[in-house]
């Protein structure tokens, strides 16, 4: 992987793209909390569909830093994050991978009641949410400097 990279931008767009990923990265840790404890009370399908909006928020506040208006779909938030992101070497490949299965997950525990969501299901999309928040604050810190 290589370093982090912030797009260069003037002064004032600077502090804008900065507030805007900190209230996206403070809106992706409440998902994440909420996730964390209905994760631990046994109810997988929540943790994962609430983990899986955890990630694509901080998607979101990453995808802010290059764009100006972002895609309206799940699929298309995942597929512009692979194209700015992933295809250019800024985060690793297997996030992007990790992204889409997490999308498959969300998908299932949301639209098909007859699905089961096991717990090491749920536990990586909360993994992936986890990662993709720490990207997060490494481009709040690059944005900072």
């Amino acid at each position: 992987m290589t370093a982090v990279s912030v797009p260069t931008v003037i002064a004032p767009r600077n502090a804008l793209k900065r507030s805007s990923l900190e209230g996206r990265y403070h809106l992706a840790s409440s998902y994440l909390r909420v996730a964390r404890y209905v994760f631990d009370h046994g109810d997988y399908r929540e943790a994962a569909d609430l983990a899986y909006h955890a990630a694509e928020t901080a998607v979101k506040a990453l995808l802010l830093l290059e764009i100006e208006e972002l895609p309206k779909s799940h699929r298309g938030v995942v597929n512009r994050f692979g194209d700015l992101y992933i295809r250019t070497d800024r985060l690793p490949r297997s996030m992007g991978r990790d992204l889409r299965l997490a999308l498959a997950t969300r998908n299932r525990a949301r639209c098909e009641p007859e699905q089961v969501i096991t717990r090491p299901e749920a536990e990586e999309v909360l993994a992936l949410a986890d990662r993709l928040l720490q990207h997060v604050t490494e481009f709040q810190q690059a944005l900072s400097e």
